[in-house]
């Protein structure tokens, strides 16, 4: 059964990123503690993306970032496995606080933001 958006909805999560190196380089490994604050279907029953605030921003080239879309990576969506304890990996792109605040900030992410 695919979790609804009030079970993830301010679920924690922890972010390790493996890539790109250069952000690792200077933010360290992780885990980053973050807050799922919305989530959307993409495509299909179990695909979404999240809105998630890290609890400690990061800078990444030049970018403060705290809050991320994160789109799944692979076939399986990121709902399911938020909620089951285990890796997902996510396409994160940095958003700026405005467009976090939106109401609909997971909609067509482009622009000037910072992508992991």
């Amino acid at each position: 059964m695919t979790p609804t958006e009030e079970q993830l909805t301010g679920a924690t999560v922890g972010i390790v990123p493996i890539e790109p190196w250069d952000f690792v380089t200077e933010n360290g490994q992780g885990p980053f503690t973050a807050r799922v604050l919305k989530t959307t279907p993409t495509s299909g029953e179990t695909e979404r993306a999240v809105l998630l605030r890290l609890d400690s921003p990061l800078q990444f080239n030049g970018v403060m970032c705290k809050y991320f879309v994160g789109r799944p990576r692979h076939e399986r969506g990121p709902a399911t496995e938020i909620l089951s304890n285990r890796p997902t990996a996510f396409n994160l792109t940095c958003i700026p606080e405005d467009r976090a605040t939106e109401r609909t900030p997971l909609t067509s992410v482009g622009g000037a933001e910072a992508s992991l």
